[in-house]
């Protein structure tokens, strides 16, 4: 659950510099968002955990344009209040998808990779959907 992963995350994951959300935030509607409203996977009253969603609200916007809840949890880009209303919505209810956009690559260590994977698909409906993507830039790195 996302509480457990707030302790992990702070005691075992140092944000690497290069991935910071200062640096990786892009302000713009995500493709894997766009991806779940053309291929009707969602609905007009489905909820969507995007989870490491990011600062910018154009995503949260867009589904809600389409009659979609996109809750944000992001522990670097959003704040403390944002994030526990997710999380106090998240202890009442699953959703009925989670995207974990370009998240994962920001994470070096593929057990700490295993733990997000594991976390975000914890709060997913039985029969729900979720779409992970990773954007990898430098071929020469080794995660």
């Amino acid at each position: 659950m996302i509480t457990q992963f707030n302790k992990y995350i702070t005691e075992n994951l140092i944000p690497n510099k290069d991935y910071f959300p200062s640096r990786t935030s892009v302000k713009q509607i995500s493709y894997g968002l766009k991806y779940l409203i053309n291929n009707n996977i969602l609905k007009k009253g489905d909820i969507n955990l995007d989870y490491g969603g990011g600062r910018f609200e154009l995503g949260t916007e867009y589904m809600k344009e389409h009659g979609i809840i996109n809750l944000v949890y992001d522990i670097y880009s959003r704040s403390e209040e944002h994030n526990k209303k997710v999380i106090d919505f998240l202890r009442t209810k699953k959703v009925d998808s989670v995207t974990l956009l370009n998240v994962i690559n920001t994470i070096a260590n593929i057990n700490d990779r295993i733990f997000v994977i594991k976390d975000a698909y914890s709060h997913l409906k039985i029969g729900g959907y979720m779409l992970i993507s990773s954007y990898h830039h430098n071929k020469s790195a080794k995660y």
